[in-house]
């Protein structure tokens, strides 16, 4: 959908039904592209989703909660839910951006894990803009084939967890007490949180071998790549008992477990909890 927002601005908005996917750990409110000309800006309080943002032409201008910060092609930015926010475009030429707006529990819980909760500004992320492009074709390609609620969070969930990795990596919000070679291995963790991954995957995308990357892992973080990855799942699994409708078996399917018994199993005894538990005490609040 084109929408007129001035003489000169204009905006193209994809959206999908919502209610398809409020069940789902995330929300795709809806995507597209902007290219504003100054005067034109955006003013919201108490904003009800999370945005993220990349500009791909011209200067514009971001006061996020009190934050002010100049916004160039290449930076990415971010709105976050609850926050107050005015941007606009800057100088003759027109600001353009690719944006995506989302909510749920997953959105949430990966912005707060990679320490992007009070992060509104990133600049300079060139190499994100095909994180983007992919995003917007895929949702176009979700959108005209009328794909399902699950098949659309699926597929967007995999490109922010990937894109908020670039930001995280970009800011160094969490990895500067560690070598190189570990920060490699722990974004690569964190980005299969969703999958089974072998410790054969870890070493060869590491290039060590297996015993090497054990050793040097545990020494730098104190804990191996099955248990710092199993730590990861833990917590995300926890966290979509307790603030979304998922059953069991869907939590363990988005943990990257094929079989529920062996996530319960092992949801209890990390956890010292049964799954159903945690969702008795969300049901009791």
């Amino acid at each position: 959908m084109r929408i007129q927002l001035d003489k000169k601005s204009i905006e193209t908005i994809e959206g999908f039904r919502m209610s398809a996917m409020l069940d789902l750990p995330l929300v795709v409110h809806c995507f597209g592209t902007s290219r504003w000309y100054a005067p034109f800006s955006v003013h919201k309080e108490n904003y009800d989703a999370f945005s993220i943002e990349y500009v791909t032409a011209g200067t514009g201008e971001l006061t996020a909660d009190g934050e002010r910060s100049t916004l160039r092609p290449g930076d990415v930015f971010l709105l976050h839910p609850g926050g107050t926010h005015t941007y606009r475009a800057l100088g003759n030429a027109s600001f353009r951006k690719i944006w995506m707006r989302l909510s749920g529990p997953l959105a949430k819980y990966l912005i707060k894990i990679h320490g992007l909760s009070n992060v509104h500004h990133v600049p300079q992320c060139p190499r994100m803009k095909d994180m983007f492009i992919r995003m917007r074709s895929f949702g176009i390609r979700a959108h005209h084939t009328n794909a399902s609620g699950r098949h659309i969070a699926d597929g967007f969930s995999l490109i922010l967890h990937e894109m908020i990795l670039a930001l995280a990596a970009r800011l160094d919000t969490r990895t500067t007490s560690f070598s190189s070679d570990v920060v490699h291995m722990k974004h690569y963790l964190d980005s299969m949180i969703e999958k089974d991954v072998r410790l054969a995957d870890v070493a060869a995308h590491a290039g060590k071998s297996a015993s090497q990357t054990i050793r040097k892992f545990k020494r730098e973080t104190g804990t191996t790549p099955y248990q710092y990855l199993l730590g990861r799942k833990m917590e995300l699994a926890e966290y979509l008992l307790a603030n979304t409708g998922l059953s069991v078996r869907e939590v363990a399917h988005e943990t990257g477990f094929a079989d529920e018994q062996y996530f319960s199993r092992a949801f209890r005894s990390r956890t010292k909890q049964r799954p159903s538990d945690v969702r008795k005490t969300r049901g009791s609040a």
